[in-house]
């Protein structure tokens, strides 16, 4: 999936008041990687959102809310600890568990 095509699939999430199923944020600049999550997280009945960089990402826990979010460490633009502190200092993104998923 592109970041063009993420994108889309972000606008295409239900708001948080109409959510039927959990929304997960996966972040990795690795197609394969994304696939691997998104296949798994969607088989166990959660909704996917992919974000290929650490600004997108911040961009979409901003907007989207996720109830979880996978983050890779090392991503462009912005490293994975850097989109974490700035998901953090989001009012919406305080909470919202982040798991560090990395290869290193």
């Amino acid at each position: 999936m592109t970041a063009l095509s993420s994108a889309k699939s972000a606008s295409r999430v239900e708001p948080t008041f109409l959510r039927t199923r959990p929304l997960v944020l996966v972040t990795d600049d690795h197609d394969d990687t994304r696939l691997l999550f998104r296949t798994i997280l969607s088989m166990c009945g959660c909704a996917v959102i992919e974000a290929t960089d650490g600004e997108q990402a911040v961009r979409l826990a901003e907007s989207e809310a996720p109830d979880l979010i996978l983050m890779d460490g090392v991503l462009p633009r912005l490293n994975g600890l850097d989109a974490t502190s700035q998901i953090r200092a989001l009012s919406n993104g305080r909470k919202t568990p982040i798991v560090f998923v990395c290869g290193r």
